[in-house]
């Protein structure tokens, strides 16, 4: 990709408070999602009945004309009860993240009410922030199309994780909760590089503490260098020298568009792929459900920004996804 002196968008940040203010009204009402995808899975499985039946020999279609009005009805109220279980499921998952981000909200306020942030109450509250951020960070990062801010969640983390490190006795917290926190960036590289740096101060204690090397520290330097530098790349708009890894120890790595690197994909991501996942809800999550994404992901990019985005299909072509 050449150097291209229109990137990133001059109107971007316009644009993505618009589509904020989009997502948040969006937000306030799920129940025709939930009705619209609930009437789409009886439907389809009503279509799937009526093309075994007429794919049928005469013999079994007789048979099942006798049969097919109460297996529908056993069909119906399968397809309700699986509905109801799904919805309970989704209400509980929707209450844990609330509960989680009320539960952050409040330490913060209690911390922030502390004069003395030294004390075995300000470092205990810290401590439950860093592990609730990282907790929350996961199931963010695991989600599709719940509400995600990871970059304001990082942003509360830093500090409260820069202060723990101070105190020997908690850098075994820090480090566990800095990997989590890495492992749920995986689009967010500058938000990634700030807390693989901090995750690399609490090994370094470690090992001064133990007296002894971890293996796992020289990979996370050679890791954060590697950051470094496509960040570098990025920000000057010299998109072909960033180096894109082809495995990263345990499998294959499929290559993205290096406009991932840039510091307006990790503005725009998470109200992006909200606004996108709102339009998809009533589409199947199963095999092959990754397509549609990526093209309405595109479609997103280009409509709202202008901003042509290379899919990993094209991105790695040959290459087969699910």
């Amino acid at each position: 990709m050449e150097k291209n002196n229109l990137f990133p968008p001059a109107n971007y940040k316009e644009v993505l408070e618009q589509l904020r203010a989009v997502n948040e009204e969006r937000r306030k009402d799920n129940s025709a999602y939930l009705e619209a995808k609930a009437a789409e899975e009886r439907k389809s499985h009503l279509l799937f009945l009526e093309m075994n039946r007429l794919l049928s020999s005469d013999e079994a279609r007789q048979k099942q004309a006798q049969d097919v009005e109460p297996e529908i009805s056993v069909m119906m109220q399968q397809l309700v009860a699986r509905d109801n279980e799904r919805r309970a499921a989704e209400e509980a998952e929707r209450k844990q993240a609330k509960d989680d981000i009320a539960q952050l909200n409040e330490l913060r306020a209690r911390i922030d009410t502390l004069e003395e942030l030294r004390t075995d109450e300000a470092l205990g509250l810290m401590t439950e922030a860093v592990q609730l951020c990282a907790r929350i960070a996961k199931r963010d990062a695991e989600s599709r199309g719940e509400y995600r801010e990871m970059v304001k969640l990082v942003e509360l983390f830093v500090p409260y994780v820069n202060h723990l490190l101070q105190f020997d006795h908690l850098v075994d917290v820090v480090q566990s909760a800095t990997y989590r926190m890495v492992e749920a960036l995986g689009g967010y590289p500058r938000k990634k590089l700030a807390v693989m740096r901090l995750r690399l101060e609490a090994l370094v204690a470690i090992e001064n503490r133990e007296m002894h090397e971890l293996g796992i520290t020289e990979d996370l330097r050679d890791d954060i260098r590697f950051y470094e530098r496509n960040i570098a790349a990025a920000d000057r708009g010299d998109f072909d020298s960033i180096v894109q890894k082809e495995y990263d120890g345990r499998a294959p790595l499929s290559k993205c568009d290096p406009i991932e690197w840039t510091e307006f994909w990790e503005d725009v991501i998470d109200a992006v792929n909200e606004y996108v996942y709102k339009n998809l809800e009533c589409r199947s999550r199963g095999m092959g459900f990754c397509h549609v994404y990526w093209n309405e992901l595109g479609n997103v990019m280009r409509e709202k920004f202008g901003v042509e985005w290379r899919s990993p299909v094209v991105m790695n072509p040959g290459t087969h996804f699910d």
